[in-house]
């Protein structure tokens, strides 16, 4: 059982003993400019209040590769950002989320590598798929051993697909044309882990995937995203588990809510673990994205209402009951944690469970109240696990 919440402080003390790590996505430049501001607590609140970070950009292609010549041929990375977050994890007994090895989606790598291998309809299919496994030997050496790497990002598309084959359940990308190449990247990590002696967990990582419940507007990526992980699971790719990113707004149903559930106890029954890596809750989605319901009506500036922080943190609540109650969710991450400066939101979205001053809100009160007082003793136990560098 948890700590009580009379005894628990903080969301890191309420979940202690539940096997469950409770974290946040933090940024590299903030870090750099917390250090120069007077009283920042950008880094200083994060150790307070938890135990698990994914580095937001710096371990990312787009952040790390690198060419003397625009070309595959002469590809090298830099990983600066991606070093100085994993030390500082390390230093502080922080398990470290990698994110992410591979993302076949257009625009998530540099201009170079898509001006010159998006468009050539597969013709370097060999030379990609070379590269990749390369880049994938490269990366985990260089960076020892971390809790878990999203070894895969957000790869399957959104609509219906129209045939079994795997590729049918992609985005179009140069990765597609290289023979089951999601397995090969998997296999390529795992065997990196296991020949180092590591327990790196291998994760495949997802948006708008995450209820399974039928009827929902997100039923069919989640059949999608489950025909890829079978498939994985049943030719032997080595992945470990499935990250649900859930970047969701205030009006998402109940039924999702279950449908979150259902899903998670489909990857159990696959032997996979689960993750929520990337939550937000924002003010709403329907705007630009008709798979939500709640419309912003918000101005930048305009306070959020009492009744819409209820909303939040009602939602809040219900994700982390759904991760308490099923065994395999070994942790509850946030995209983020604070509105303002440092969010990749922008104003009057505020989806995180701290305001721009680190004030706690009603989301924090929920889920700290949710953690405190779960027992998890009838579930699976499960172990936490904290990285380390030789």
């Amino acid at each position: 059982m948890a700590q009580t919440s009379e005894e628990a402080t903080t969301l890191r003390d309420a979940a202690d003993g539940l096997g469950i790590y409770v974290g946040s996505a933090m940024k590299y430049k903030n870090m750099l400019t917390d250090e120069d501001v007077e009283g920042g607590q950008y880094a200083s609140k994060f150790l307070e209040e938890f135990d698990i970070m994914t580095t937001e950009n710096w371990c990312k292609p787009a952040q790390m590769l690198k060419s003397t010549d625009d070309t595959l041929a002469n590809w090298y990375n830099k990983y600066d950002g991606c070093h100085y977050m994993n030390d500082w994890a390390v230093e502080n007994e922080i398990a470290h989320r990698g994110h992410a090895l591979v993302w076949p989606s257009p625009g998530k790598y540099p201009d170079w590598f898509e001006d010159n291998y998006y468009d050539a309809g597969g013709a370097y299919a060999d030379e990609v798929e070379a590269w990749m496994i390369e880049y994938i030997i490269e990366v985990m050496n260089e960076m020892g051993e971390l809790y878990a790497w999203d070894v895969m990002n957000e790869a399957v598309h959104n609509s219906a697909a129209e045939s079994d084959t795997i590729t049918d359940y992609l985005k179009e990308t140069p990765f597609t044309a290289i023979d089951d190449f999601i397995c090969t990247a998997f296999k390529t990590a795992k065997t990196v882990s296991d020949e180092n002696g590591w327990n790196t967990l291998m994760f495949y990582n997802e948006y708008d995937f995450e209820s399974a419940a039928e009827g929902s507007e997100f039923y069919t990526k989640s059949a999608n995203t489950y025909h890829l992980m079978k498939h994985l699971v049943d030719n032997d790719c080595g992945v470990d588990g499935v990250g649900y990113q859930t970047h969701i707004d205030i009006g998402y149903s109940d039924d999702d809510i279950q449908g979150i559930k259902d899903s998670f106890d489909m990857y159990a029954d696959l032997g996979l673990y689960t993750q929520f890596t990337e939550i937000d809750v924002r003010c709403g989605k329907a705007n630009n994205n008709s798979k939500y319901t709640a419309y912003c009506e918000l101005e930048e500036g305009d306070e959020w209402t009492d009744e819409m922080l209820t909303a939040q943190g009602n939602v809040y609540r219900k994700l982390a009951n759904a991760c308490i109650f099923k065994s395999n969710c070994l942790s509850f991450e946030t995209w983020g944690y604070a509105d303002g400066d440092y969010s990749f939101l922008s104003d009057p979205m505020n989806g995180f469970m701290f305001d721009e001053e680190y004030n706690t809100k009603k989301a924090y009160t929920q889920v700290f109240n949710k953690l405190a007082n779960a027992n998890r003793s009838n579930n699976l136990q499960l172990t936490c696990w904290i990285s380390s560098v030789g």
